[in-house]
């Protein structure tokens, strides 16, 4: 949330929402977290291909995002991208927590994810890629036994 986070914090605390929104930082447990989620929200305005959006689709989590989010992400018919408009959001928000979540859905959206191959390995070994890619664009001296990352 960069600049932001302080500023949305106090606006939750002066709303009394703190029991309904959480700001977790960096974890290892995001699938648990996911899976508890009613709806996932993203109103980024500057976003290319959120790792984030992928995962909550895989969760089969309906979600609302912006129209700036890369196509190519958007797998699933549970995803919303709307422009940045708070009535549009507000209502659309209450429309899926009022229709409510079916574990059957998820599953449905979670085989779609993975036919569209985007599971941890697949995605780390596309981003491993990409990343040699730049470095030998721009001169990197790593050879090719240097490029998987450690695990």
């Amino acid at each position: 949330m960069g600049e932001e986070r302080k500023r949305i914090e106090n606006e939750v605390r002066k709303l009394n929402l703190e029991k309904q929104i959480f700001f977790l930082g960096i974890r290892k447990d995001i699938g648990e977290l996911l899976s508890a989620m009613d709806i996932f929200i993203l109103p980024s305005l500057y976003e290319g291909a959120p790792l984030s959006l992928i995962e909550a689709q895989t969760n089969g989590i309906d979600s609302v995002v912006t129209k700036n989010i890369s196509k190519e992400v958007l797998i699933n018919p549970n995803v919303i991208p709307l422009e940045l408009n708070e009535e549009k959001w507000i209502k659309k928000v209450q429309e899926i927590l009022q229709r409510g979540t079916k574990i059957e859905r998820r599953e449905t959206f979670y085989k779609n994810i993975r036919n569209e191959k985007y599971d941890s390995k697949e995605t780390t070994e596309l981003f491993q890629e990409k990343y040699y890619d730049l470095g030998v664009k721009y001169g990197s001296t790593r050879d090719k036994k240097q490029r998987k990352f450690n695990n």
